[in-house]
């Protein structure tokens, strides 16, 4: 099995998680996935990491069935794989790839991360039913059409254009296709499928009543387009998510954006990748809901866009907090119970991990340059940590350190 360096061990990892990771590195090795072993050993930890965190049990214990942590953390791997590309892939990008994989069983020869796609949904399969993977594989898919869109997005423009998609995205599309590019969807369908928690019914009863209860019109917004997000000029193939899910896929990425602010930033200021504090702050388009537009050139427009995102995490997380109540006052509570749990241990389970990885980057770039991370180079950077450790968790599972 590899073998994970020392000096990359994450403090506290369990044994589970260990493993875990070993085998996933293993498994994107010998696929030939990533370009180098470097990038496929840090991307396992990260695979393992946030399969452990974001899983209904955690990984502080044994658990009696390991297959659905093993499906977990292959998924991630691939998520993160078709992600890894560079400038070979521009013809056909490693998500267009695993999407025809798993659209057509027949169209892989040669191509390492196809063929895996399609390993990994037999195995899957074969835990499962075929029946029953077709939720998950919708969803696969289209976060795949979405990953391809945003690659199109990021390329250097074409004359007489000047700047990249990307820069000329407003924000209603950002809010329908960043639900998508975070991967949530599949996740949790994947462990809906794994460790048979099916969706109850009757879960959007409460819907309206705490719209109007805890009223953000921007969060409105956010969760009517994660309901049917889909990649431009491609029909949804999954069901619409439920309130309750769209809640927890805006919650998730939002968290991500605010870790991920620097890591997104190009070197002119401008965004390489969807986050919603650079399009706040670039303000492209008038911000949903009637908000004002937020201009990054003002002094304090980055500071601005900052707040408008906790803001609106807090939002979120009093919504999920009230759907989940609603949810397990009804009759089904059991199923309710299961089903809540997994969305909460996802959205929770994401937050703490990019914390975590936040304090990471912050004490690895404190070491290298024997500055803090936020201190002075001609402007502040921003510091990621601080702003993550205000950020609300949805429930009360103990934190994994």
């Amino acid at each position: 099995m590899a073998r994970i360096p020392e000096h990359l061990v994450v403090a506290g990892m369990q044994r589970l998680q260990r493993t875990l990771t070993a085998e996933v590195l293993e498994w994107s090795l010998s696929r030939g996935l990533f370009p180098s072993s470097e990038r496929a050993t840090r991307t396992a930890l990260v695979a393992g990491t946030f399969c452990c965190r974001c899983s209904p049990h955690g990984c502080e214990e044994e658990v009696e069935d390991p297959r659905p942590y093993r499906h977990a953390v292959r998924f991630l791997a691939l998520f993160l794989s078709a992600d890894d590309h560079g400038p070979d892939d521009a013809s056909d990008h490693p998500a267009r790839r695993i999407e025809r994989a798993l659209l057509d069983p027949g169209s892989a020869p040669g191509d390492p991360h196809g063929q895996a796609a399609q390993e990994f949904m037999r195995d899957l399969i074969a835990d499962t039913a075929p029946s029953e993977v077709a939720p998950f594989t919708t969803s696969f898919t289209d976060h795949l059409a979405a990953a391809a869109e945003e690659f199109e997005l990021t390329q250097p423009p074409s004359p007489p254009a000047t700047a990249t998609g990307l820069a000329r995205l407003g924000l209603p599309d950002f809010f329908r296709l960043r639900p998508l590019l975070i991967g949530t969807e599949p996740y949790l369908r994947l462990w809906q499928l794994a460790d048979h928690r099916p969706r109850p019914s009757d879960v959007d009863d409460a819907a309206d009543e705490v719209r109007r209860r805890f009223p953000s019109a921007m969060l409105d917004d956010a969760v009517d387009a994660a309901i049917d997000a889909h990649a431009a000029g491609v029909r949804r193939r999954a069901p619409p998510l439920t309130e309750l899910e769209a809640v927890a896929v805006v919650s998730t990425y939002l968290a991500n954006d605010l870790g991920s602010v620097e890591r997104d930033r190009g070197p002119d200021g401008d965004a390489r990748s969807p986050n919603l504090v650079l399009m706040l702050q670039d303000s492209r388009g008038r911000a949903p809901g009637g908000q004002r537009e937020l201009r990054a050139r003002g002094p304090d427009g980055g500071k601005q866009a900052i707040e408008a995102v906790v803001r609106l995490h807090d939002a979120t997380t009093a919504r999920f907090r009230a759907l989940e109540i609603n949810l397990q006052m009804l009759d089904n509570r059991a199923a309710m119970l299961r089903y809540t749990g997994l969305l909460s241990g996802v959205v929770d389970g994401n937050l703490q991990s990019t914390i975590d990885y936040a304090r990471a980057r912050a004490a690895a770039a404190s070491a290298a340059t024997g500055e803090p991370e936020s201190a002075p180079a001609g402007a502040p950077r921003y510091s990621a940590g601080p702003v993550l450790d205000r950020l609300r968790f949805v429930g009360t599972r103990p934190t994994r350190a």
